[in-house]
């Protein structure tokens, strides 16, 4: 073993790897103290012994504050990762003692909460009632950092990145098709064609710059010799986006399973638009490495049973 590992698992303990998650987060000796409900002199003898355990500095220290150093930042996400699983470790217990099947925490982008999911959960929960379930929807640049610090244990989404595929495993599942819509009574709403490059100018609810939907947008715009769209709101909330292009002149792009149904109702009009460019497939993504949990193992094998399940009933709906 490698002298520096085996004084760290002689050394290293549960109280230095939660200081440098606060420090890290706060960037004050001050606030990090009130926050741990220590001393200041207490938290920076903490901070002294993990710097003597690494052998290194991990913050330079200025009159407004303190800075991780590069290694600092690097040593604080391996904190923040192990606090995590700390408190993942106490809930599954806890649950365990109660008589239940233990914890599940994952992601899904809307488009997997508007089909799969509902009814990925209600079979999960027929298999394990009293499994408990954290979820969050969000979009893939945001699932893949909160799976990356281990928040969730899996998301169903899209990787961004191919370089990513050494961070990730990635299984994919579903192939989603997007569509630009307006409101009912849009002044575009009675066009029967439209090509994209004519939409440059009209006022936008786009999702942030690094989710795959935006940079497919503004890829489909750039193949038109359009760069940046002039007229914009930002948001990563698909009810924001719905109920924004729902009461004003503005457009989005989103999928299809999200869109259909107010398409459907006459709330919204889809726009004859072809884009250009499609989005990658989104599936199971889970951290490349790690052994998966029981649940998560579970969970996976249920989101293909619904994709497949899915794919059956619109393929009989087809015909």
């Amino acid at each position: 073993m490698d002298p520096l590992s085996n004084t760290l698992l002689l050394r290293l303990r549960a109280k230095h790897l939660r200081t440098l998650e606060v420090l890290g987060r706060v960037e004050s000796m001050r606030a990090a103290a009130q926050e741990l409900n220590l001393t200041q002199p207490a938290v920076t003898k903490i901070l002294q012994d993990i710097e003597d355990i690494l052998g290194v500095s991990l913050f330079e220290r200025r009159s407004t504050g303190i800075t991780p150093t590069p290694i600092g930042r690097a040593v604080i996400d391996f904190a923040r990762k192990s606090v995590s699983d700390v408190e993942r470790l106490a809930g599954l217990v806890t649950n365990l003692k109660l008589g239940g099947y233990g914890s599940l925490a994952f992601g899904a982008l809307m488009a997997g909460m508007s089909s799969i999911v509902p009814r990925a959960l209600s079979t999960l929960k027929a298999r394990r009632p009293l499994m408990t379930i954290h979820l969050i929807a969000a979009t893939s640049d945001q699932l893949l950092e909160a799976l990356n610090n281990r928040t969730i244990d899996l998301a169903l989404a899209r990787l961004i990145d191919p370089q990513q595929n050494s961070v990730f495993e990635f299984e994919p599942l579903v192939d989603e098709e997007i569509w630009i819509f307006a409101r009912a009574g849009h002044p575009l709403a009675s066009r029967e064609a439209i090509e994209l490059t004519e939409l440059a100018d009209e006022p936008w609810v786009l999702q942030s710059p690094m989710s795959p939907l935006r940079q497919l947008l503004q890829a489909s715009f750039a193949d038109g010799g359009i760069g940046a769209l002039p007229n914009w709101i930002e948001t990563t909330s698909v009810y924001a986006t719905l109920k924004i292009v729902g009461h004003t002149d503005m457009l989005a792009a989103l999928p299809k399973t999200i869109v259909e149904e107010g398409v459907v109702a006459g709330e919204f009009v889809r726009l004859p638009v072809r884009l250009p460019r499609s989005l990658e497939n989104y599936g199971i993504v889970t951290r490349r490495g790690d052994a998966p949990s029981e649940n998560t193992k579970l969970f996976a094998a249920i989101l293909r049973e619904t994709t497949r399940d899915l794919e059956r009933e619109a393929a009989a709906k087809a015909v």
